[in-house]
Parts: structure tokens; sequence; C-alpha cells
């Protein structure tokens, strides 16, 4: 799994309650393709951030570990593929991170590129000052073809007036403004949960030279707080520049949210205006523990997953969807119950979901979907592929892929699936592949 999630036993029991029309899952199929088998050490290991495609085909990524620097195992580094004419692919090195003091270390979020072709991304730890925890960095190509790296920013766990510890994607706005959240800091409690505040959204203001200065546009303070806790995921924009988010802990009654930033008026010095749109509860079969990000449909609607919850029976995560209604309030509809049964669905997503043309929904789930397989966790299985269709209000599950563990690799945990070039999925699993003691894969996978 993604991050260092924090263990509570909430005891809760759930209720049983019809939410909507499921339709059973079936099996495609989809074959997958391993598209580049990590060697660990010097090539990287554990890709666990999601990868980002160019118009050429080219595929973007990062491992966690690996590569070198100052880290026990390597500090991580982010690579490019390249398709060649014989229908395999070319891996290069982009940069390797050298870890504290110096530029960052432990990157696990995808990439994202600004219109130059420039890359953007966070690291979870380490940075270029003494007390930095976890960056914000570009990288540039360079005539050389090489990419030189610049820290935008250095976050800081030891101040109220930053966030630390970004596991969260970026994102930019029409001016090229970046915005994502931090897991802690923010001014606010130091706890088991929390170092000096339960995370932040932050703004990055773009600027040509040197850091780029930094606007926290909502911070949350405490553990036990009705407005969310702890957001792993990265954020979604919609065109009138409001904010969508999910936060992993916190709301009422501390299992996580679904909230909205509404930006100020032009020119007003006011915050951005915080809204919950959605508590998940354990009481029934709602979910919890948002792990992923937010997609919207055309309609409005927003669409994401929850690690756990779901059926009573069997509580290992859903696929959610929430409908804005006039007033302002928004109804939640739970669209797919995951596990159920065991060793055919998929269990535990941290990944959210993608949407194609159609209205279809696509996503990984990291365990799952196996029939007790031995590299696998609990015997469960390696995780799934899946895909689910709308056909007028019953939504309906295809499992398009079931990770073996083995040389197919295993425990897909991206932040989101993404398209490449010819409209297959293409994303990478932590363990697993060819390569040195399972270091994991890139994947594809025909819808």
């Amino acid at each position: 799994m993604r991050g260092n999630r924090f263990s509570i036993g909430w005891g809760a029991a759930l209720a049983i309650i019809t939410v909507t029309m499921l339709v059973p899952s079936s099996w495609a199929s989809s074959q997958e393709n391993v598209l580049y088998n990590f060697q660990g050490g010097s090539d990287g290991n554990y890709p666990i951030g999601g990868l980002v495609v160019d118009a050429q085909g080219n595929l973007y990524g990062t491992t966690d570990i690996g590569g070198g620097g100052s880290c026990i195992g390597g500090c991580g580094t982010v690579f490019k593929l390249t398709p060649t004419k014989q229908g395999s692919f070319k891996k290069t090195i982009l940069y390797t991170f050298q870890g504290a003091f110096s530029d960052g270390q432990n990157p696990q979020a995808r990439l994202v590129f600004d219109k130059q072709g420039n890359l953007y991304g966070t690291t979870t730890g380490g940075g270029s000052t003494v007390d930095a925890n976890g960056t914000v960095f570009k990288l540039t190509p360079t005539k050389r073809g090489e990419w030189a790296e610049t820290i935008i920013h250095n976050f800081n766990c030891s101040t109220a007036n930053d966030g630390c510890e970004p596991y969260s994607y970026l994102i930019f706005d029409s001016a090229g403004n970046l915005y994502g959240t931090t897991l802690l800091g923010g001014g606010g409690d130091n706890s088991s949960y929390c170092i000096n505040g339960c995370g932040t959204v932050f703004k990055l203001s773009k600027s040509k030279k040197g850091p780029w200065p930094e606007t926290l546009l909502y911070t949350f303070p405490h553990f036990f707080n009705s407005t969310g806790a702890n957001p792993y995921a990265g954020l979604l924009m919609d065109a009138a520049g409001k904010l969508y988010g999910t936060t992993y802990y916190g709301g009422d009654p501390g299992l996580g949210t679904v909230f909205r930033l509404t930006p100020p008026a032009h020119h007003a010095k006011k915050l951005w205006t915080h809204t919950v749109l959605h508590n998940f509860s354990s009481n029934g079969t709602d979910g919890f523990s948002p792990y992923a990000g937010l997609v919207m449909d055309k309609s409005g609607n927003l669409f994401g997953t929850t690690t756990r919850g779901g059926d009573a029976s069997l509580p290992y995560g859903t696929v959610f969807m929430l409908t804005p209604k006039s007033g302002g309030d928004w109804t939640e509809t739970i669209i797919h119950d995951f596990a159920s049964p065991r060793y055919v669905d998929g269990e535990s997503p941290d990944t959210g979901v993608i949407e194609d043309a159609a209205g279809n929904l696509y996503g990984a789930a990291s365990t799952g979907g196996g029939r007790a397989e031995v590299n696998c966790p609990d015997y469960d299985g390696c995780g799934v592929i899946y895909k689910l269709a709308n056909s007028h209000g019953a939504w309906s599950e295809t499992i398009l892929y079931a990770f073996q563990g083995g040389t197919d690799g295993g425990l897909p945990s991206d932040d989101v699936l993404v398209f490449d070039t010819h409209g297959n999925l293409v994303g990478t699993a932590v363990s697993g592949g060819s390569g040195g003691a399972g270091a994991g894969i890139v994947f594809r996978v025909k819808p």
C-alpha cells in the first residue's frame, strides 16, 4: 500500500442497507502485457505512483526507492519509457533522487506536464534544506538530452505556516499555478496521527526562477475534526476553479470526507470556503477511508473509491458516486462493493477511477481477484483491473485482468490508471515481474 497509514480500530457494527442495484461481476478476455520489469538497485524499485503519457506515447513515472542517494535502498527515481519500432519499450532514468539535505526522496505520486514540456512532482520526504519534510520539484529537459531538477518548494513540518509530507499528485490551473495536498502540517495537533497539523491544501504560484510562493488555501488542524483530516490524494478542479478532494480521516464520525474548496470572489481578500460534501460512515454499506482522488463526469457527478467499508459481510471498499442536488446537497450512491465473493473481486482499492467517452469507469484494486496464490497478501490475490459499465442506473463490473503475483506483477497501487495513445489502460504494480527480487512492473491492459 502507498503511504504510512495510521491504524485505528473503529469497532463499529455494520448494518446492511440497500443503496443501489448492483450487477454481479464478470470476467473478460483482456490480456496483460508487461511493458517493463524493474530490476531494483540503481534501476529503481517499487513504482507506486501512476503514469503520465505524452503525445508520442512515451510513459513517465517514478519509483519510490532504488536509484541511489543517501537513503537505504535508494531514494527513488523518475523514469521514461519510450516505445520502439519492435513494439517493446526502452527505459531511461531521467533523474535519481539523492535524499535529505539535497533534493528530496521517495516520490509516491504521478507526475504532471506543463505546456512547455517540463515535469512536476512531489517527494514525501527530504529536500534541499535541513528541516525539509518533502518537496515539489520541477524537471526540465536540456539540450544535451538530460533533465535538470529544481526544487520549487521545500515543505517543513516544524512550522505552523506550511504543510509537510505530500503524497498527492499536482494539478495546474489555466494560469500555470500548481495545487496539491499534504498529509500533515498546517498548524494544530501534534499527536500519533498528525505532526503540527493534520494536513493542508496548498497553491504554488507560478514563478520563472527559484522557489514558487506558497499559499495555504485550507488547513486541517485536528484529527477529530468535522472538516476532515489527513488528505493523501491530489485534487480535482472544475471549470469554475473550485477544488474537490478527499480526506482519509476526519469528518463525522471520523472515517473520511469528500470536500470542496470554493475560491473567493475576484480580488476579494478572503479565504477559500471549505464545504464537506459527504461524511463517510461505518454504519451500513457506505464505505470509508478514501485514499484516492476524484473524477467528475459531464453532468457534474463525482466518482471515487474507498479502501474500506461497503457490503457489511465483506467490507473491502467501494466505488461511490456523489450527485449534486438543488440547494447544495449531494447524494451518495454506492455503485460497486468489492470482495463479494472473495477471491473473485478486488479488495481495498488505493486507486481512483477514470472515465472513458462512453461514461464507463476503470480502476485497480491492490489485492483480491486471485485464487489463493501464495505470492499475494492473505492468499486473496494480487489485485485486479476492473471496468464498471452503467446501463440505466445499474452498474456492472467486469474484471479485465487479475494479477497472479509472478512475472505478470502484483499489487497495483497507482493513484490512477491512464489511457495510452491507443486507448489501452497503463499503470504500475509494485511487486512481481521478472526483474530483480520482484521490484515491480509497468503494465498495459486492453479495456
